[in-house]
Order: C-alpha cells, then sequence, then structure tokens
C-alpha cells in the first residue's frame, strides 16, 4: 500500500492525472511483490509471514533514506485530484472515486475464480501438493497471486494518497498491517464477501464503541478519559472472541443464516 502511494505520489508530482497515477501506483506495487514474493514463496504459514513483516521493514528503510522519490522524513505533497476541472477536495467527493474502484475490485476478483487462473488459485488453496500432481506450476501461480494482492493494495494506497495529500514514512505502520490481517481473519478466510464483511466490522465496531462512550459525557462528565482504554479493550476482546466462537469468519454466520432462511417458513 505504502509502495502505491508512493508511487502514484511520485507521478503526480510531474503534472499526471488521477486516472494514470493510481493505476500505475497500482502496476508498482504489483512488481514490488513479485520482487518480495520470490523467496517469500518459498516458505509456508508463520515463516511466510515473518518474511512478508521483514519485507515492511525493508520497504519502510528505503521510504525513509530514497530522498530523491520519497521525500525521506519530510514526505511528499500531492495537488488534489481533480475531474473535469473539479478539484476532488472533500471526502465525499474522494468517495466517488474510491467506492467505484472498490466494485470494480470486487467485481474483478469475484469474477476471476471462474478463470483459469482462479481455478488453479484455488486448488492450491485446498492442496498445493495434489495440485502439482495435476500440472499446476505452484510457483508460478504464486507468484501471480502475490503480484496480484500487491496491485489491489497499491491501488488503494494511491486513492489514500489522493485523500490526504500528503505522505511519509509514518504514514504506513505495523499496526495498520495488523489491523488488514485481523480484518480478513474476523471476516473469513478465502472470501471477497468475507474481506468486505470484515472491513466493516474493523471499521464500525470501534466508532460505535467510542459513540457509546461519548453519548455517555453529559450524565457522566469525564467518563471519555475514564473509558477510552476500556473502549480499546472491549474492541480486542470481541475480536479474541469472536475468533474462538466463530473461527470461520462473518462470512460463515452469513452463509448459515442465509442457509437457514432459504426455505423459511417451511424449513423446520
Amino acid at each position: 500500500m505504502g509502495v502505491g502511494a508512493y508511487a502514484a505520489a511520485w507521478l503526480a508530482g510531474f503534472g499526471a492525472p488521477f486516472w494514470l497515477s493510481i493505476p500505475f501506483g497500482g502496476f508498482v506495487a504489483a512488481a514490488v511483490g513479485a520482487v518480495f514474493g520470490i523467496p517469500s514463496l518459498r516458505v509456508k504459514g508463520l515463516y511466510l509471514a515473518l518474511t512478508t513483516i521483514a519485507a515492511s521493514f525493508i520497504l519502510h528503510f528505503i521510504f525513509f533514506n530514497w530522498t530523491s522519490v520519497t521525500g525521506a522524513a519530510r514526505g511528499l505533497n500531492v495537488e488534489p485530484a481533480t475531474f473535469f476541472g473539479t478539484p476532488l477536495v472533500t471526502n465525499t467527493h474522494l468517495y466517488w472515486l474510491a467506492m467505484p474502484l472498490a466494485a470494480l475490485s470486487v467485481w474483478c476478483t469475484t469474477n476471476l475464480f471462474r478463470t483459469r487462473v482462479g481455478r488453479a488459485f484455488i486448488a492450491i488453496r485446498d492442496r498445493d501438493i495434489s495440485a502439482e500432481v495435476l500440472g499446476i506450476e505452484l510457483f508460478r501461480y504464486k507468484l501471480i497471486s502475490f503480484a496480484l494482492a500487491s496491485f489491489y493494495a497499491g491501488v488503494a494506497g494511491a486513492v489514500w494518497v489522493y485523500l490526504f495529500r500528503v505522505i511519509t514514512p509514518e504514514s504506513f505502520r505495523l499496526i495498520d498491517s495488523i489491523f488488514f490481517v485481523a480484518a480478513i481473519i474476523v471476516g473469513g478466510l478465502g472470501s471477497v464477501r468475507g474481506a468486505i464483511f470484515g472491513a466493516v466490522f474493523m471499521t464500525l465496531v470501534p466508532e460505535l464503541l467510542k459513540l457509546g462512550v461519548a453519548t455517555l459525557e453529559p450524565f457522566y462528565p469525564g467518563v471519555v478519559q475514564v473509558l477510552s482504554p476500556v473502549r480499546t479493550i472491549v474492541f480486542g476482546a470481541l475480536i479474541v472472541g469472536f475468533l474462538i466462537f466463530e473461527p470461520l469468519g462473518l462470512n460463515e454466520s452469513w452463509r448459515r443464516v442465509r442457509h437457514r432462511f432459504a426455505l423459511w417458513p417451511f424449513r423446520t
């Protein structure tokens, strides 16, 4: 995401419009993801997670020290995106840029699984040894998946930089990576719908908890300072509890509810 943001900001600095810099950020992120994927895909599980975390530290070092491109600690400033001469400067303006891109990404990902590449992804996910016996090149398709995921993240980073219009190395922290991983786990691994559910859950629950604490402020002055840490603890407890009692994520809960009411009220 950081690579895509810096690539888009760098190209925008030469006067490129947003409809060029956003896909450019995605393609640069895909290339970098593929490079880091070559050594990373030789390991699995926890070791794969550790190698990707190591990659993030390497990139963070580059963001801090490649002054001619990233601006180092000073960062880069980006002019607002313009659409037919209208600058997109507010959150509402950027919503009409981000939402169509998100919808297009969901549509492309959903249809990807109907292609040969998508079916190869599913086969490798379910049983990689059997997939290799069937003639699927594991390394090739794993590298494609790495690059494709990096492309989506790069596009997201490019849109992000047009929202805040300034980027520094501190804009992309390890805690953000943990947030995204938690959203995927809570929503349900291996599912586009689960990714959406997880993003909604991880975004709305802290805001609802914050709203609940603020509602008590008129009745109990100073309660915000007292309960602010508790809000974080409750949020973490919700995630842990969810993983214990619904390890397959929100998507599995949705699937069960939909199946239960498929023939309602005739189903007993």
